[in-house]
């Protein structure tokens, strides 16, 4: 999986050669993030901006329309240059029902309509309600994505930038491995994929061991 910036047209189209299709997640920075840009002077200041107005919920902002427009650009130029069929969006970041509709509504109005010319577009599961709610979640999405740092930071409440908290990072933990479960009894059900995303997974032995366990053999890193 790619995670996309503005200027990533070219390097998506050189890296989507192969038989598989590259799965591109669409930006998910927080506000902190983006205040390390130039025009940061605009970025609203939030109080909590891992909680705050990223994937989803910064797309659909008027405010920031114009750069989903250059994301939807490259993407779309991208697509024309290796086939459609090659390259798949990834949505960050969706809490609701509500914004799985919304993003799908605004890719469709920058000409990325799901189901056109083989475009698939997969949901990144990294908030408990994805989890929680993936029997109806599923239906807006051809499938997951799921990054299991961001779900154990936000199922177990941990705040990774915090030296004082490092301790107590676990990608292991009993409650994202429920979550986990919950993710994929569903996808099961589907004909749908369900990726699995995991920075620390050489750092995961009971991770790995549950995973080999319920026979995924493959994990992004």
């Amino acid at each position: 999986m790619l995670r996309l910036n503005a200027n990533r047209a070219i390097s998506i189209s050189r890296k989507a050669t192969s038989s598989t299709p590259l799965k591109v997640q669409l930006i998910s920075a927080d506000s902190s993030s983006r205040q390390q840009l130039l025009g940061a002077e605009l970025e609203t200041v939030e109080v909590n901006p891992q909680l705050g107005l990223r994937g989803a919920s910064f797309f659909a902002d008027k405010n920031y329309k114009s750069s989903f427009a250059l994301q939807c650009e490259a993407i779309k130029r991208a697509r024309a240059i290796v086939g459609g069929e090659n390259i798949e969006l990834v949505v960050p970041f969706v809490r609701t029902f509500s914004e799985a509709a919304t993003m799908i509504d605004l890719l469709a109005e920058q000409g990325l309509c799901r189901g056109a010319n083989g475009l698939k577009v997969h949901m990144l599961c990294c908030v408990p309600a994805n989890a929680l709610l993936a029997e109806t979640f599923i239906h807006y999405f051809d499938g997951f994505v799921v990054d299991v740092e961001q779900l154990a930071q936000f199922a177990l409440g941990q705040d990774f930038d915090n030296p004082g908290l490092n301790y107590r990072v676990d990608t292991q933990n009993d409650a994202v491995i429920q979550l986990l479960k919950m993710l994929f009894a569903v996808v099961g059900n589907t004909a749908k994929d369900c990726d699995i995303y995991c920075r620390s997974i050489e750092q995961s032995p009971r991770l790995q061991r549950w995973l080999n366990d319920h026979e995924i053999t493959t994990v992004i890193c």
